[in-house]
């Protein structure tokens, strides 16, 4: 995230009555923390463009060896079920991928017959879910996967 964070060519949008406004330029965690879906981090330019922005901070940042592969881990349970998931999520600051745009989030989730993380490291889990925000995602059980 120190990628975009802190960032001039970064603004923080706030969709208010229709219309995109901005709240800053180069958002902190202070601006993001506790704001709801009407908010938006907007990395300036087309990656369809040659001379798009972020397409070219992403290719300076990985010639500085900066791009870190960034993911984080979220421990997530329902109440009255009896399964505890682990969720993986994956930030790309650039997809360079079949559909190029600006911050990209990428995920997977395993499922364990457990209500502990202790439990959970105790024995296998029983399903794998792998998802994105394009073409959906897939499912399986873990023996299978």
């Amino acid at each position: 995230m120190d990628t975009v964070l802190g960032n001039l060519r970064v603004r923080l949008l706030r969709l208010a009555r229709g219309r995109m406004q901005l709240v800053t330029r180069a958002p902190t965690t202070a601006d993001l923390a506790g704001e709801g879906g009407n908010y938006y981090v907007d990395l300036s330019g087309d990656p369809l463009d040659p001379a798009c922005t972020y397409a070219r901070d992403f290719a300076a940042i990985r010639r500085a060896g900066r791009a870190p592969a960034v993911a984080c881990a979220h421990i997530a349970r329902q109440p009255d079920i009896f399964e505890l998931a682990v969720e993986y999520w994956f930030y790309y600051y650039f997809n360079q991928f079949n559909d190029l745009h600006e911050g990209d989030w990428e995920g997977m989730q395993i499922a364990f017959d457990a209500t502990t993380p202790a439990q959970a490291l105790s024995g296998d889990p029983h399903e794998i879910v792998l998802f994105q925000h394009a073409g959906g995602g897939e499912h399986a059980n873990w023996h299978d996967a």
